[in-house]
C-alpha cells in the first residue's frame, strides 16, 4: 500500500509555517524592548553619577570659596597693617629729617665764628630755671640751651620771644622740655637794627597766635646793644 504515512492537509501547514515565521519577530521585539530599557537603566545611572559629582564639586567649591575669603580677608589686614607701619614710618622719617635739619642749625649757630653766648636768668630769681642764649647774625638765627624747666601744664608750652623797644615783639620758638627739664631749642633770627633786645622765656597756651609775650616769663636775657 502506497503512501502509508499520515496525510497532511495544505491549512495545517500553512499554519505550522506561520507560527515559525513569526518567532524571529517576537523575538526581535523583545530584544529591542530589552535594550532600550538597559540604554535607560544607564541613562538613569549616568544622571544619578552625574548629580553625584555635580554635588561633590559643588561642596569642594563652596570649601574652596570660604577658604579664599577667609584667606584674602587675612591679606587685608596684612596690608592694612602694613600700610599703618609704612605710614608711621614715614612719620618718623620726616621728624628725623626736621630733628637733623634742626641739628644742623644748632650746629652751624653753634660753632660761627661771630657767636655771643648770654646767660638767662630765671624770672623770678628764686626759679630753678636757667639758661645760655648763642647768638650769631652770621648764621641769622641762635639757641637757647635750657634747664630746670618744669613740666608745663596740659594745653601749654613755653615760647620764646624777641622783645625790643620800638619793634613789635616775635615769637621764635614754642617748645616743651624733655623730663629731665632740659630744652635745647634753635630760635629764628633776633631782629636786626632793634634796641634793647631781650629773649623771653614764657608758658603759654599751645599754639596760640599771638603778637606779645602771654603767660608768665620765666627766663629773661638782654642781648648787649
Amino acid at each position: 500500500m502506497q503512501g502509508s504515512g499520515p496525510a497532511t492537509t495544505p491549512g495545517a501547514s500553512e499554519q505550522t509555517a506561520g507560527d515559525f515565521a513569526g518567532l524571529p519577530a517576537a523575538r526581535s521585539a523583545r530584544d529591542r524592548t530589552g535594550i532600550w530599557k538597559a540604554v535607560a537603566g544607564m541613562a538613569v545611572a549616568l544622571a544619578l553619577a552625574g548629580a553625584i559629582v555635580s554635588l561633590d564639586i559643588s561642596r569642594e567649591l563652596i570649601h574652596r570659596t570660604h577658604y579664599m575669603g577667609h584667606r584674602i580677608a587675612l591679606l587685608r589686614k596684612d596690608v592694612s597693617r602694613l600700610e599703618g607701619e609704612l605710614a608711621l614710618n614715614r612719620a618718623r622719617l620726616a621728624q628725623a629729617r626736621k630733628q637733623f635739619s634742626e641739628q644742623g642749625r644748632i650746629l652751624r649757630v653753634l660753632i660761627a665764628p661771630d657767636v655771643a653766648s648770654f646767660t638767662m636768668a630765671g624770672s623770678p630769681p628764686a626759679s630753678k630755671a636757667s639758661a645760655i642764649l648763642s647768638v650769631s647774625h652770621e648764621m641769622s638765627g641762635a639757641v637757647l640751651i635750657a634747664r630746670g624747666l618744669e613740666k608745663p601744664a596740659s594745653g601749654q608750652s613755653y615760647q620764646a620771644w624777641w622783645v625790643s623797644k620800638g619793634a613789635p615783639s616775635a615769637k621764635a620758638a614754642e617748645f616743651s622740655p624733655l623730663a629731665n627739664g632740659t630744652a635745647t631749642v634753635y630760635l629764628g633770627a633776633p631782629p636786626q637794627n632793634a634796641h634793647k633786645v631781650e629773649c623771653v622765656v614764657a608758658v603759654g597756651n599751645a599754639g596760640e597766635d599771638s603778637a606779645s609775650v602771654t603767660g608768665n616769663a620765666v627766663l629773661k636775657a638782654r642781648l648787649a646793644r
